[in-house]
Order: structure tokens, then sequence, then C-alpha cells
């Protein structure tokens, strides 16, 4: 097993991805220093507002290797936070609609879209309607554009045909990338190996999905409760990027946090969700997008 669940989930199949606990991380880490960018980054000659980064291993016929990280007092005080790195992500990465919505309108637990498309791995993806659901920004699955960036949504994050990770600014109406899986999150958390938020702000549960300097994958869930009058709370987006900087990410995307951020490995809910933004009870919250490793 990957770590003992916070709640008593079905037994699901072992997924294909190979999984490796790696050995928990105290956060009394060496000083930030900078990060060297991977060998193959590129501002895409089409999309100007687009990062390409070239992904460690694009070999569709080989499993994903996921190297999942329990770290201590990441959000404060009993808050975990949980890291995975993934080598091989990119033939195995999806971004996902919520099951039984297609495209979007209805929302679903991150952990019930995952066992329908057999993710070995997910996090619940970008920002979303409250009221009803609607996804907001852009949505492509499949090759499949599900909804373009008409209102709300930021700096997305997907995939190229070509076996390269995509950020930035992204249309899929205008762009003239391949772009097969990709997804609006909030805003820059980490650009060219720099924080990009400023210092302060809210504190919150966050998600957040980026590369390493080697163009492997990288997905961050930070557990607190957003809401909350007492207790450690979680992170600001500062804090999440110098979180991610320690770990060795050069670009890094923000996705929907709060009582959003869900981790689910091997159809087990990981971290401790806060759907109603309380500390009890421990739920997950329905969501629209998320992002899946087959």
């Amino acid at each position: 097993s990957i770590l003992p669940s916070e709640q008593h989930q079905p037994a699901m199949p072992q997924r294909s991805a190979h999984f490796i606990l790696a050995a928990t991380l105290s956060l009394t880490v060496a000083p930030i220093e900078s990060t060297a960018l991977p060998a193959h980054t590129d501002i895409s000659a089409s999309d100007s507002d687009v990062v390409e980064v070239r992904a460690d291993s694009n070999v569709s016929g080989k499993p994903a290797q996921i190297s999942l990280t329990k770290l201590p007092a990441a959000g404060g005080g009993h808050n975990f936070g949980f890291l995975a790195r993934i080598s091989n992500g990119h033939p195995h990465f999806q971004s996902l609609p919520p099951y039984g919505g297609h495209p979007c309108g209805v929302r679903a637990k991150t952990s019930v879209t995952a066992a329908h498309a057999g993710c070995s791995l997910a996090v619940n993806g970008g920002p979303f309607n409250m009221a009803n659901g609607e996804c907001m920004g852009v949505l492509v699955h499949d090759s499949k554009v599900l909804r373009t960036a008409t209102s709300g949504g930021g700096t997305v994050f997907g995939k190229t045909a070509d076996g390269h990770w995509l950020m930035g600014n992204y249309d899929p109406a205008s762009s003239k990338l391949d772009v097969p899986e990709a997804l609006s999150g909030f805003q820059w958390l980490v650009k060219n190996g720099s924080t990009t938020p400023t210092a302060g702000g809210e504190v919150a549960p966050r998600t957040a999905i980026g590369v390493d300097a080697e163009g492997r994958l990288v997905l961050l869930v930070v557990d607190g409760c957003e809401k909350c009058a007492s207790g450690d709370q979680g992170l600001t987006l500062y804090g999440t990027a110098q979180l991610l900087r320690q770990h060795g990410v050069v670009f890094a995307v923000n996705l929907d946090g709060g009582g959003s951020s869900s981790l689910v490995a091997n159809g087990t809910v990981v971290n401790r969700p806060t759907c109603l933004d309380t500390w009890e009870p421990v739920c997950e919250r329905t969501v629209t997008t998320v992002v899946c490793l087959e």
C-alpha cells in the first residue's frame, strides 16, 4: 500500500504504475538555491505565452514510475504535504472531466472520477463554478476540446503530442500546437525557477502541478483548513511556491485548493480533505476536472 487512508475506501485493483514510498522528509531543509532549467525549455514559436518543456521520457509501453513522499508539517502543525514525482508520466497524463459529466456541468469526487478512469494517481484539477459545476477555463481531453477559455481559469498545464509539457496562456481556439490533454489552473507559482507570488496572502490547503529540472512531472497536495478560525490552515501561494522549489520544481501552476484539495493513490484518498472547510468531518469535495496518471 502507499499510505493508510484517513477514511474507509473500497478496495481497488492495483494499477499499472509503479509506486515507491520515499522516505519522509523534514522541512528543515537547506536554503533555497537557484535551480537549473531543463535542457529543453522553449518558448513556443506559435504561442509566445506558452512554455514547452521536454518530458523526461515518453514511452507509451512503459508504466509511469511514481515516487510519493509524505512531507510532515508542510501545512503547519499536523497538516501533511504529499509530493509525487513521476518518471515517464507524459504518456499516462490525462486531464479528465468529472465522471458523469461530459464535458462538465456536474461534479464528482476526485476518487470517483479516478476509479472510473483507472487512474493510479489523481489529484483535483482546476477551478469551477460552485453553484452549477461548470468548468472554468480550458479543458482538453483525448484531443477533444471540451472547453475553451471563454471565462474563468488562468494558467494552463497540459502536454503536447510530441513529448513536451505545456504551461502558460494556451488557447486551443487559436493555437497551432497539437495538445491532447490540458486544463486550466489559476496562476503561476514557479516560472523559470523563480517564485512568482508575493509573500503573504490567504492560507489554505493547496494543490499544484509542475515539472522539475529533469522534465519529470510533479504533483503536490498540502493539507489545511481554509475557513477554520483556529489551527494551522495550510500554505500561502508564496509558501507553496517555496516548498516546490525546495524540491527542485522549476515550473509550477496553482490548481484549485481549499476544500477541493484531494490526492488519490491506487483508489485510496491519501490526504485529509476538508470539503466543508471545517476540520470535521474529513470528506472529499465534489469537483469538476481531475489530473490523472493511468
